[in-house]
């Protein structure tokens, strides 16, 4: 399997770039949505997504770097993290999907919208402008919501990595997987594996016994 600190890294940093773009689009959606006269909590929920997500990953990846020993960078706290954020995108996501469905709909029509004898008299550069407004808003409610859900499957796709490669790290017999940390992991997982190894996860010291105490030993 890849190196959990590897695939950890390259993770946060395709969720940064996630968190950053639904924030962003979030941000903009809504402030295009009050120019219109309309408002919705959904949106703003889902900034504050992107923000968690963009705070989360990097407050990890301080902690993986500058505290590696410590108990804050443990696979416990990286699956929680990993957990709670995968929550938080599964929640956003249902939401925007049905909050927008009939925006959505409408976004297919716009052109036929504007069509209707409410707007027959109006002045056609107004039109124009107004359907750029709508085209735009379309296009970024269908981006938000298509990063919306990668960044649930990332994050989901994560936490699946840690927990298998933690339950793997179980039946190889090392202890207490879930507070070991990932920097261990890895040099356990690189560790030359030795078939007389000690079962608490000290790969190669009985083997490294063993040829000691022949060593010492008077040759016949």
């Amino acid at each position: 399997m890849p190196s959990p600190l590897v695939v950890r890294y390259s993770g946060a940093v395709l969720l940064f770039i996630v968190g950053a773009v639904v924030l962003g689009i979030s941000v903009h959606v809504e402030h295009s949505t009050r120019v219109l006269g309309f408002k919705s909590h959904t949106f703003t929920y889902d900034a504050f997504v992107g923000a968690w997500t963009i705070l989360a990953e990097i407050v990890l990846a301080v902690t993986r770097h500058f505290f590696s020993q410590t108990v804050l960078a443990t696979f416990l706290v990286e699956i929680s993290v990993l957990c709670l954020s995968m929550i938080f995108w599964l929640a956003a996501g249902i939401d925007t999907t049905l909050f927008t469905s009939e925006d959505r709909s409408v976004c297919k029509h716009i052109d036929d919208l504007f069509d209707l004898p409410e707007f027959e008299n109006a002045d056609p550069q107004v039109i124009q402008a107004a359907k750029k407004i709508f085209q735009s808003a379309c296009s970024e409610l269908h981006a938000q919501l298509a990063f919306i859900w990668i960044g649930f499957i990332v994050t989901t796709l994560l936490l699946g990595y840690l927990v298998v490669h933690a339950l793997r790290m179980k039946h190889h017999g090392v202890p207490n997987v879930f507070q070991k940390t990932l920097k261990l992991s890895n040099y356990i997982e690189n560790a030359p594996r030795d078939p007389f190894a000690d079962p608490s996860g000290n790969y190669g010291v009985v083997g490294a016994g063993i040829a000691q105490d022949e060593a010492r030993s008077p040759r016949r």
